[in-house]
């Protein structure tokens, strides 16, 4: 048992939060993040998708997000400028925005994964200290992180440039355009990195899908598995890296031999 006012696991009750000037309780609830695992079989993960603008994110996280739900599992995906249209609606993109955009994000992605959701990102995240920010708050609560580096060159993408913000942001148009006139800074450790100028999208999406897979799919309590047994043909044969390399969907017409180019990553 883990003292800490966020832990799911612990009694229902009301547990102050010391550090807010206001009389601010949180109030745990009575089902345990393992419960919850076993029912669910699954347990959540955060994969969180950074890189220039037109890497190939977003192309990327629906892609992804459509592949493992035909899996039949439990996934969401939140795009950078998806949220802006709500969530963060009134923030800009100077430096404090994005910090607090990041900052945002972090903790939804927190609460989705809580809820064994796998859950994707895609945000630019262009600062290393917001990227372990978000690694942190997922840290405390005991929830998975990978942070996935969508790698193109600013050569590759600036020919991409399908909303033509490279070509903005180049006359002047634009300020504080990440990788022209504001900083990128490239994860030093990233879990996995993904190439665009040299993978295409199903590749991309195979090589997380596995890693997502061994890291904390197959991490579920045995209780879990042996449930999962008895409705399905066998959890390995489920699960196995033949499984899933071989039952990709098509995804609006995206086969493996397309490149990111063709389809002109956002």
């Amino acid at each position: 048992m883990r003292n800490n006012h966020r832990d799911r696991t612990i009694c229902p009750g009301r547990i102050p939060d010391n550090t807010s000037p206001h009389s601010t309780f949180f109030h745990p609830g009575s089902a345990s993040a393992a419960e919850r695992a076993t029912f669910l079989m699954q347990k959540g993960v955060t994969i969180w998708l950074t890189g220039l603008s037109a890497s190939g994110k977003s192309t990327i996280a629906c892609a992804l997000e459509q592949h493992l739900l035909h899996l039949n599992k439990f996934v969401y995906r939140l795009d950078g400028d998806n949220v802006r249209f709500g969530l963060n609606k009134d923030l800009g993109f100077d430096e404090k925005s994005r910090n607090e955009n990041i900052r945002r994000i972090g903790e939804v992605s927190r609460l989705f994964t809580d809820a064994c959701c796998i859950t994707i990102t895609a945000f630019i995240s262009p600062y290393r200290a917001d990227r372990a920010l978000a690694r942190e708050i997922h840290k405390k609560d005991n929830l998975g992180f990978i942070e996935v580096f969508i790698d193109a060159p600013l050569h590759i993408v600036e020919q991409r440039d399908p909303k033509g913000l490279y070509k903005k942001a180049r006359a002047g148009e634009i300020k504080e355009f990440t990788g022209i006139s504001a900083p990128y800074e490239a994860p030093e450790a990233p879990e996995l990195r993904i190439p665009t100028d040299e993978c295409d999208v199903q590749e991309a999406v195979r090589r997380i899908t596995e890693i997502v897979t061994f890291w904390f799919i197959r991490a579920v309590s045995e209780e879990a598995a042996a449930v999962y047994a008895c409705h399905s043909e066998s959890w390995t044969r489920v699960w196995s890296p033949l499984a899933l390399s071989s039952s990709f969907p098509a995804y609006d017409g995206c086969a493996g031999s397309e490149s990111f180019s063709t389809f002109l990553m956002a």
